[in-house]
């Protein structure tokens, strides 16, 4: 999420209709789990509709539609030129509407974000409406239980590594999907990784947050 909001080119309207068509690049946070799932599933409606704990690296991304094997393979290239590293998230903040977990540091993911909007450059962070772009987990939305960020700060740091990212598409039904992942430093074998998921893992009974 954001800081320091600014007007929009677009109208709501018309960014609303763009953000329920749009994919999304992540890092998925696995160790976090064990932390934030159960509030993520009372609190953040993105973890309902199939979302895993993540660092958002950009979103909006295409629609669904336009992604093909040689955007899949653009993809690959950035991600290749990226190597794994080591953050911890330690500390709970909040934006207007969001309560979060920080990661330390936080310029790794800001870099790969940089790198993905100079790929493609019609593809601001939230469609261009905020001039600085924060990494960060989110853990609520909208409303949360005053405890719940001390309850969370308790159970900080938490120490992982960062080594792919994925592509998540939405479904008609709001539901996301793994569309297809990729690990970062990877520059030979990536067919594999590279092959469209279609299912929705939540569907296929494999959430993607338990991966």
């Amino acid at each position: 999420m954001p800081r320091g909001a600014r007007v929009s080119r677009w109208s709501v309207g018309d960014s609303l209709r763009s953000l329920r068509r749009a994919s999304a690049l992540i890092v998925p946070i696995p160790a976090a789990e064990p932390v934030v799932a159960v509030h993520r599933d009372r609190h953040d409606r993105s973890a309902r509709l199939g979302m895993p704990a993540h660092v958002t690296l950009l979103y909006p991304f295409l629609p669904a539609g336009r992604i093909d094997h040689s955007v899949v393979a653009s993809l690959h290239d950035v991600f290749a030129r990226r190597a794994p590293f080591r953050f911890e998230l330690t500390r709970v903040e909040s934006f207007p509407g969001v309560l979060f977990l920080a990661p330390e540091p936080a310029e790794p993911f800001a870099d790969i974000t940089r790198a993905l909007v100079d790929a493609w450059p019609r593809c601001p962070p939230y469609d261009g409406i905020h001039t600085d772009v924060v990494p960060h987990l989110t853990v609520a939305q909208d409303t949360w239980p005053d405890r719940l960020a001390m309850h969370l700060a308790r159970r900080l740091p938490v120490a992982t590594e960062a080594g792919e990212a994925w592509l998540m598409t939405p479904g008609v039904t709001g539901h996301w999907s793994l569309r297809a992942r990729f690990t970062f430093g990877m520059r030979t074998g990536a067919g594999d990784d590279a092959r469209d998921r279609t299912a929705s893992l939540r569907d296929a009974g494999s959430r993607p947050r338990s991966q």
